[in-house]
């Protein structure tokens, strides 16, 4: 550590008490405090030119000495330049010259900085007396350089810095004034050029910059920030002063006297020589003595200590960190192109901005997101804008591929101390301790996607050791979002833009221009700078190369398969415009390209590898030449046009250098074998899966051993276009009647969608179990699934209730996911794909939260999980009656967990989970220890998420969350895309309804396809499928008139959606109608009721005109109308129920009392009406006399309640599993009265039929049998007198059945009838 002590304006020659004091005092006070240094440095103003004698004396340089001794600095490392008051201002002919020089009345410019040789000797004579003043301290050769005065500024080189004195006083004036200043930069420059570039440079003067002329001021600026020079060191202004300007650390020390305005003040600075970092503290004087001082930054806030750093220049101008990156990087730059078109690098969008790479990272390094994760798709030119920026930049900036490092096994932070601290990793972190205007380091981490899920998690949380340095900038460049599974606060995401047309159009002639906009599809392409750097090189050699035939160019460009096909025909074309190219390199060339090449594509895809050591390389290409095909179809073109008739020989080392040297298809890297992208990669990996399987070579091994990443799905489908009729079919083919191939089948639906009349799907004999089939469109004809063999699962048929997760909770670095379910806790793992931690919890809980490695769950005591490898159940804590009465709050500290109650603290071991300790005192809860504080499990808390989608529960923000859904659907999502399913669910409905006479149903899917919700419309008579059509996703629920001609559907939020049965027409109300039941909108004939300003109206559907009808009440919430087609109606309030008597018209009233009333029925046979409440009260009423005639006390509160259109029956169900009727008959007794009993029927039938949620219940009329919808998708039949099952049977609403022939399909008689029902056979 280096030390300096920083002195000015010390006006020894004024002596009040109080300043004589504060200089008597100084030295004692540095020698007390221990203040040891290595240089002292003077700025100017010894003397004070103001008061008689103003003459430098002996004691002056004794004073001097003092000081240097005080601190223990020879006198030759005391430095010193003058200041105003040092100078003779009325030298004789020193006033003429500064007339004679300065603007705008003189000669002087700062573009050219010349002040004449004799009007330097005039300015310098003013300094006679200062020199002979310093002549008591130097020697002759330091002496000498203030007596040179043609040179007025110099550079004194010590071990550890250049010392540069400035004289800033030259055209100081007797007007006083001390802005304007000049230095001369003629001379000034001469010495600045020859400063020593390996060292730091500190700048002595006595004038702060802002004292010099403006123009002046920017000339020098722009020389100083050229040369590295950053600390100027000043005086003057009689307070210390120390402030960032721009590129420049501007340190102006106090003064050394007493004034009332001022405070007197000297500064400590120290510079670490290892990390360059610097430390200034000020000292100051109070009547009471010397003291610390804090420094006043520029925003008025006080603080102890100015940091900042400052660096050598480096040699040739370069520091050696920047030195030290370039040699690092210099090792990737074959990854670049030969020529980097600058136009073709895209711009980066940022929180709503677009920047360059260079203005990006300058503004994000100033904010509270310093770090960058850069997002793109392949081949938009991430590296190439990384690499091009490193080799262009003059800030310290380290490229780091993570697919190399992975491959190295190494880590980032050792390979970045490696290349640029010499392997010290704690003289990294000491280097990147402190944050100054521009980052120490900067490091660019390129390709987080081409590493596997194990290094991923390695390098995250190294980045976040990293990113607490506050000295270093990071930017991570990726294919896709990594950061939605980890904690990146202090990370900005920003994406690269796809290029304008306007960009692409300038890179092209315009005849080639012309040629590529007739094609919207390459036009499309040509967005990606990759694809344009590809289709530029095309085009340079396709016209030159017609005429040889054996080159297979493929026109039109369609696809980004046929871009890369054509790069590698254009590849040997180039090849045959060299000199001494014969038919075997030809030959040669082909082989690479169709058979080695990709195979080894795929070697290193398939294990997701960018790059292989070059001996395992070696090795690799070894064992695949044997197995090479030579001789087919393009060799014997070639061979016919070069009459080359030898024979191809391959070896290894030959095979290399052809590829790695004169094609340059691979390159050789560090000990590497690597791809140039990756997008080359997985081209060739897809080219090699589609000729295996043409070939029906390991087709199985191929298909059936992993799921085939998305972008080899996507050149596998776009290699061969009409696949069904080739790939596809081949796939198929192989894996007919085998059994266990569903990852296979899987790939195949991935791959191969259903396309169009040329390529429809096949998918007979495949063994289809456990795979749900796709949601395929119906084309002309339909896809076969002949002799295939299906099951529950590939009808998207689930038997029983979902689990549905509930609670959900993420642990902070979101690596865990916890939730409830069926009365088990479920812990999943975010980054590894293992199965989950399930644990028997067996009851409710309260809530839950992750504590480091631990999960706190509150259910009445609080119980404790803890992960060592897994997770497993820990212990719980509380006595049996629980923690929560007068629980206050709940911290964790280190291994114990404190209750707080309001007067005592109870502490509990999480070692052994006893309660150790009771601390009784009042309030105590007030001053909690030091902890995770998690008293919000004692807390509830509303939880925000999208009902109408069926969302139950939702963790997380909108970069990343978990949702759970009604169907048992867990998934993740990342910005409203889904990126990964923790639980697929069941197949299940939103809703569904049953018309009046239960002949019709309909029913709404949980999924939504193509921006609509599929919606079926049911035969209940017969018990099939009428017409499948399509709602829009925002309807909430459906519902059906009572004679099935309309479905209206309640959107979310607002409005009704209407479609005609009859005339397959739909439209859309801003309203919702009234209901007859809670929820079920309430249609008679085309009729449906609107409400209107509390005006109650009739609205016929079909013809659109509107009648008015008498509500008993005003502003009804559920409304019926009776057998004379007058009125029942339930007020706003849900609790009371009026209709009129048939008998006089006269009002009759039902009172719900403290319960909503949920639906109103009307008996045809009796003068009944019945009231469902929703605290289980089913209550009869009489409609002449309003009388009561019956209580009945359901079991469970009311969900929904049907009344026969017919019969005197009442069928309900609590929304469950409960399904119950009320049949009313009536006896005539003895005495010749009629007597009238209601008899309840439980459903009878095995237990396992209702096993989902029960939707809508009805009654079909035609067949004497209650319906009932479940959410499963099982419609179910039962009589409508003793509710008896019937039968029943499930829908297919997860795809069209349309889209697929069943005819022969192999399945259960069960799984046949299923298929009738729904209209597949």
């Amino acid at each position: 550590m280096i030390r300096w002590l920083h002195i000015s304006d010390l006006h020894l020659n004024d002596g009040n008490f109080s300043s004589a004091r504060l200089r008597d005092e100084l030295p004692s006070f540095l020698r007390n405090k221990r203040i040891k240094c290595d240089y002292v440095f003077c700025t100017g103003d010894i003397r004070s030119a103001n008061v008689r004698p103003n003459s430098f004396t002996e004691d002056m340089a004794d004073y001097m000495r003092n000081i240097c001794h005080a601190v223990g600095v020879p006198i030759e490392r005391l430095f010193i330049v003058s200041g105003n008051h040092d100078v003779n201002i009325f030298a004789e002919g020193r006033e003429d010259a500064i007339k004679h020089i300065v603007p705008y009345d003189g000669y002087y410019k700062p573009d050219y900085g010349h002040i004449d040789t004799v009007d330097l000797e005039k300015l310098q004579s003013g300094k006679e007396d200062f020199v002979d003043f310093l002549s008591e301290l130097y020697d002759t050769d330091r002496l000498g350089l203030y007596k040179d005065y043609n040179n007025p500024h110099f550079s004194i080189e010590t071990p550890d810095f250049n010392v540069l004195h400035v004289d800033s006083t030259l055209v100081y004036s007797q007007s006083g004034k001390a802005t304007d200043l000049l230095v001369g930069l003629e001379k000034l420059y001469t010495v600045v050029r020859k400063l020593n570039q390996e060292k730091p440079t500190i700048l002595l003067t006595h004038y702060p910059i802002t004292s010099l002329l403006q123009d002046e001021r920017k000339l020098l600026s722009n020389v100083l920030q050229k040369y590295n020079v950053r600390l100027w060191l000043a005086g003057h202004e009689h307070d210390h002063n120390l402030q960032k300007m721009k590129y420049l650390d501007s340190l102006q020390s106090g003064e050394l006297h007493y004034e009332t305005d001022a405070n007197a003040t000297i500064l400590i600075g120290e510079y670490d020589s290892e990390n360059y970092q610097c430390r200034v503290c000020a000292y100051t004087w109070f009547p009471e003595g010397w003291a610390e001082y804090p420094i006043i930054d520029l925003d008025g806030e006080e603080v102890g200590v100015y940091e900042f750093q400052l660096k050598p220049v480096g040699i040739e101008g370069h520091s050696k960190e920047l030195i030290a990156c370039q040699k690092a990087n210099s090792y990737f730059y074959n990854r670049m192109p030969d020529k980097v078109e600058r136009n073709l690098i895209p711009k980066i969008h940022s929180e709503g901005t677009y920047e360059t790479i260079s203005t990006l990272l300058s503004m994000a390094w100033n904010t509270n997101c310093p770090h960058i994760v850069l997002l793109a798709d392949g081949g938009m030119g991430k590296t190439t804008m990384l690499l091009d920026y490193c080799k262009t930049t003059n800030s310290p900036t380290l490229y780091v591929s993570a697919e190399q490092l992975a491959s190295m096994g190494m880590d980032i932070i050792k390979y970045s101390a490696r290349c640029v601290f010499k392997g010290d990793i704690d003289l990294l972190e000491k280097c990147l301790t402190q944050k100054h205007r521009q980052p120490t380091l900067t490091i660019f981490i390129d390709g987080m996607n081409e590493v596997d899920g194990n290094s991923e998690r390695k390098f995250i949380q190294e980045i976040q050791r990293l990113s607490f340095l506050d000295g270093v900038q990071i930017l991570i460049s990726s294919r896709s979002d990594f950061t939605v599974r980890y904690s990146l606060p202090t990370f900005r995401k920003s994406e690269l833009c796809a290029l304008s047309k306007t960009e692409i159009k300038d890179f092209f002639s315009e005849e080639e221009w012309n040629n590529i906009v007739k094609s919207e599809v390459l036009t499309r392409l040509l967005s990606n700078p990759m694809m344009v750097t590809i289709y530029k090189e095309i085009c340079s050699v396709v016209n030159d190369s017609k005429n040889l035939h054996f080159l297979n160019w493929r026109f039109p460009i369609m696809c980004e398969a046929d871009l890369f096909h054509n790069y590698y025909v254009a590849q040997q074309a180039l090849l045959t415009l060299r000199g001494q190219v014969d038919g075997y390199k030809m030959l040669l060339s082909q082989v690479c390209i169709d058979e080695i090449l990709p195979n080894i594509a795929y070697c290193y895809e398939s294990s997701f590898r960018m790059n292989i050591e070059d001996e395992e390389f070696r090795k690799l290409l070894t064992g695949m030449l044997d197995n090479v095909v030579i001789e087919n179809a393009a060799i014997h073109a070639i061979r016919q046009y070069y009459r080359e008739a030898s024979e191809l020989s391959l070896e290894p080392y030959q095979v290399i250098d052809f590829l790695t040297q004169e094609m340059r298809l691979l390159y050789m890297n560090q000990g590497t074998t690597a791809f140039p992208h990756q997008m080359f990669r997985d081209y060739l990996s897809a080219k090699y899966i589609v000729k295996q399987t043409n070939s029906k070579k390991n087709v199985l091994a191929l298909w059936n051993e992993r799921p085939i990443p998305f972008s080899i799905i996507s050149n596998i489908r776009q290699l061969d276009k009409q696949y069904w009729h080739h790939t596809a079919q081949c796939v198929r083919q192989e894996a007919a009647k085998i059994a266990n191939v569903s990852v296979l089948v899987q790939n195949l639906f991935d791959a191969f969608p259903s396309s169009n009349k040329d390529n429809v799907a096949d998918f007979s004999e495949l063994d289809l179990r456990n795979v749900k089939l796709p949601n395929s469109a119906l084309q002309t004809s339909r896809i076969s699934l002949k002799d295939a063999i299906i099951d529950n699962v590939t009808l998207g048929i689930s038997m029983g209730m979902p689990i549905c997760h509930k609670y959900l909770t993420l642990s902070s670095d979101k690596e865990f996911l916890a939730t409830w379910a069926d009365k088990r806790i479920y812990v999943f793992s975010l980054r590894q794909s293992t199965a989950p931690y399930v644990f028997d919890f067996g009851r409710d809980l309260s809530k839950m939260v992750f504590v480091g490695n631990r999960l706190f769950v509150l259910s009445g005591k609080l119980y404790v999980f803890v992960y060592k490898n897994s997770w497993a159940f820990s212990g719980e804590i509380g006595q049996e009656d629980g923690i929560c009465y007068k629980l206050k709050s709940i911290i964790v500290d280190n291994n114990a967990v404190h209750l707080y109650y309001p007067n005592r603290e109870v502490i509990y071991s999480l070692a052994d989970f006893t309660r150790k300790i009771i601390n009784q005192g009042k309030d105590k809860y007030l001053n909690p220890v030091q902890g995770h504080d998690i008293s919000m499990l004692n807390r509830y808390e509303k939880k925000q998420f999208d009902k109408s989608h069926g969302e139950i529960d939702k963790v997380g923000d909108e970069n990343f969350c978990a949702i759970s859904y009604a169907d048992g659907r867990l998934i993740l999502e990342h910005e409203n895309e889904t990126i990964g399913i923790l639980a697929r669910g069941k197949a299940r409905l939103k809703d569904a309804t049953i018309s009046g006479d239960g002949s019709k149903a309909i029913t709404l899917s949980y999924e939504v396809f193509g921006g609509r919700r599929r919606v079926q419309l049911w035969n209940l008579n017969k018990g099939s499928k009428l017409e499948e059509l399509t709602c829009p996703n925002n309807v909430d629920s459906i519902h059906l008139s009572e004679n099935g001609d309309w479905m209206l559907g309640k959107m979310f939020r607002h409005g009704t959606w209407v479609y005609d049965v009859r005339l397959h027409k739909e439209q859309v109300f801003e309203e919702y109608f009234l209901s007859s039941n809670r929820g079920k909108i309430f249609c008679k004939d085309d009729c449906v009721v609107r409400k209107e300003e509390g005006k109650v109206f009739l609205y016929n559907l079909r013809t659109g005109k509107s009648s008015i009808i008498d509500s008993p009440v005003a502003d009804p919430s559920l409304i019926c109308i009776l057998r004379d087609n007058s009125i029942a109606a339930v007020n706003n309030k849900g609790n009371v129920a009026k209709i009129r008597s048939f008998r006089d018209q006269s009002l009759l009233t039902f009172n719900g009392g403290y319960s909503t009333i949920e639906s109103i029925g009307l008996f045809e046979e009796q003068p009944f009406i019945a009231v469902a409440l929703a605290n289980g009260n089913l209550d009869m009423y009489h409609t002449g006399n309003g009388a009561v005639l019956r209580h009945l006390q359901l079991p469970n509160k009311n969900s929904m309640m049907v009344v026969h259109p017919q019969k005197t029956i009442i069928v309900e169900s609590d929304g469950h599993h409960i399904l119950k009727t009320h049949y009313y008959f009536e006896k005539e007794s003895p005495y010749g009265k009629r007597m009238g009993w209601w008899k309840e029927h439980p459903y009878h039938g095995p237990k396992n039929i209702i096993d989902g949620d029960i939707l809508d219940i009805g009654f079909n009329v035609q067949n004497d049998q209650i319906v009932a919808v479940l959410s499963n998708g099982r419609i179910m039949f039962c009589s409508d007198d003793w509710t008896d099952y019937k039968y029943s049977f499930y829908i297919i609403t997860a795809f069209d059945v349309a889209a697929y022939d069943f005819g022969e399909v192999q399945c259960s008689e069960e799984l046949k009838d299923v298929l009738r029902r729904n209209k597949a056979l």
